[in-house]
């Protein structure tokens, strides 16, 4: 693992964390980052987000069928309270996306599930596909 650890310093890595059977086994940390650091990890969260719905669900803490006005309360009574877990799962949820949206303001908002929370409904669910929906990546 220290191998790895130095060539993922070397090629300018933040941060490595090696887990197993769900627990820290190590970690490693550069460019003036500890384990407080926040990291903007983009794309990766749809992969960390896919695991924990999946993990919930065959908990039975939730369906993919789900209303996400459920969840969020806010959106209910809204154009975005019929979009599904399944549909921001899948890029599907109609909610709005562009590129300044998503990798400027977002990135820059205080408040980033507010801002994701509160961000238009451009379409009906399942009516458009996006790469990528800022109500997929709510993050604090």
């Amino acid at each position: 693992m220290e191998k790895i650890a130095l060539d993922a310093g070397r090629r300018g890595a933040n941060c490595l964390v090696v887990i197993r059977h769900g627990r820290l086994v190590a970690d490693w940390h550069w460019n003036g980052t500890d384990t407080t650091t926040s990291q903007e990890v983009f794309s990766a969260t749809k992969s960390y987000a896919g695991t924990l719905v999946g993990i919930a669900e065959a908990e039975g803490r939730l369906s993919i069928d789900d209303k996400v006005s459920e969840y969020v309360p806010e959106w209910a009574g809204t154009p975005s309270a019929d979009v599904t877990i399944k549909d921001i799962l899948t890029n599907v949820s109609g909610r709005h996306w562009d590129v300044d949206t998503d990798y400027r303001r977002l990135v820059r908002a205080a408040g980033r599930t507010g801002f994701a929370v509160g961000l238009a409904q451009d379409a009906a669910p399942g009516d458009v596909w996006a790469r990528r929906r800022p109500a997929g990546r709510r993050r604090s």
